[in-house]
């Protein structure tokens, strides 16, 4: 019986204690407020002193595969007949990425081989080599093909923007084209009797979106010196409170 009446006392004691400290922490509030507005304006002050970075305005769009597989079909009946089937010249780094098996004209696998070529340096050299345009431009490629393919470049001039956008869209169409020409191109060799004129490409893009990232970091600055302003008043009447403890 005594040890049960020890512990319920402690435990009772410790609620004591914690409503205690609440209250304590209560009474000196108008203390951490005022040191957290410290922080605060310190914080604040540094960070409109600062040089700020230049936002950066990013234009992107997503790359969307199409439901029509008269393409693939097509393609693939020519190729599983074909005696150049097995050419190396058929493979692509993406298809093994994302575990498409053998076939290079299945769905996905169109999907794929063209997002790799509108990607790749030799599609972006050529194209500055015709147009005379340079279009830093870059397609995420995320780990399941059910994920999103973003299409986006960036600038840090805002007159820039708008030119950007025409300039994303032109690049798209005319890297599906010249993909459109190259499965036309295979077609024939896998089959010289092949009749068809052109062939659709497996990719469309969504509208083009304008993102402004914000590097200035504002926010983060404001959280944290909140963070510290609270934490240092806390502390401030913790030290209070075990000052005056002490005297009594």
């Amino acid at each position: 019986m005594g040890e049960t009446s020890e512990k319920n006392n402690g435990h009772n004691n410790d609620e004591i204690n914690l409503f205690e400290l609440f209250e304590a922490l209560w009474q000196g509030k108008v203390l951490i407020l005022i040191i957290t507005l410290i922080t605060l304006s310190i914080g604040l002050l540094y960070n409109f002193s600062r040089v700020i970075p230049t936002p950066v305005y990013k234009v992107s769009t997503q790359a969307l595969q199409k439901n029509n597989i008269s393409t693939s079909i097509i393609l693939s009946k020519l190729w599983i007949t074909s005696p150049e089937a097995d050419l190396a010249y058929f493979s692509t780094q993406g298809m093994e990425k994302y575990s498409l098996g053998s076939n290079p004209y299945s769905p996905n696998a169109l999907f794929i081989r063209a997002l790799q070529k509108a990607n790749s340096l030799e599609e972006k050299s050529l194209y500055l080599k015709e147009k005379i345009v340079k279009l830093n431009l870059n397609i995420t490629f995320p780990k399941k093909i059910s994920d999103t393919f973003e299409i986006s470049t960036t600038t840090k001039n805002l007159s820039e923007v708008e030119n950007l956008k025409l300039k994303t869209k032109e690049y798209i169409k005319w890297s599906q084209k010249r993909f459109e020409q190259s499965l036309l191109e295979e077609a024939n060799l896998l089959n010289n009797n092949f009749q068809e004129s052109s062939l659709s490409a497996p990719f469309y893009i969504s509208e083009i979106d304008i993102v402004v990232i914000d590097r200035s970091k504002t926010n983060l600055v404001i959280i944290l010196s909140t963070l510290l302003g609270l934490l240092m008043g806390t502390a401030a009447v913790l030290l209070k409170i075990s000052i005056q403890a002490r005297h009594n």
